[in-house]
């Protein structure tokens, strides 16, 4: 009996090592199960940021590419505007040289003459000048007239005191 028994407890905890195995197994399993869906979904959220980001790079690219035509067409504007500042700096480089020479040509040709402001002040000088001989004209006559007129006004009294 002790040996029916044993054998009975024996096959019993085989069992129940049967069973463990199999919670473990099956812990293992559904574990795998777990550690495969979580990976699983790390994958579809790893193509959705890989989408998102293909997405994003063709966006960049495509801003990149406006962004170099745009450049590109500022770069031929400065181009341009610098063609024409050349072309205007050289075509007034070549009017300021003409004008410079026609002032130095000026200059040689006018060196001793005077200046219009000076003849301008001269001529008023002298309008004051020929103003102030007028007046000076008329006071000699009023002097004049009055000389006369105390000389006659004296010889008439001479006349009388020696009449």
């Amino acid at each position: 009996e002790a040996h029916m028994y044993y054998t009975i407890n024996s096959l019993q905890e085989l069992e129940l090592d049967s069973l463990r195995h199999q919670i473990v197994d099956l812990q293992a399993i559904s574990e795998d199960k777990e550690t495969i869906a979580r990976l699983g979904f790390e994958l579809n959220n790893s193509k959705a940021l890989e989408i998102e980001m293909d997405k994003q790079k063709l966006q960049l690219e495509t801003e990149i590419t406006q962004l170099r035509c745009d450049l590109e067409v500022a770069l031929k504007g400065r181009d341009e505007a610098k063609i024409q500042l050349q072309d205007l700096r050289c075509h007034y480089d070549e009017k300021f040289k003409i004008l410079n020479d026609m002032i130095s040509f000026l200059q040689s040709q006018y060196a001793g003459s005077t200046p219009i402001t000076s003849l301008e002040r001269y001529g008023e000088m002298l309008k004051e000048v020929d103003k102030t001989r007028k007046n000076l004209s008329k006071v000699l006559e009023e002097a004049e007239e009055r000389k006369n007129a105390i000389k006659l006004q004296h010889e008439t009294l001479s006349d009388r005191l020696g009449m």
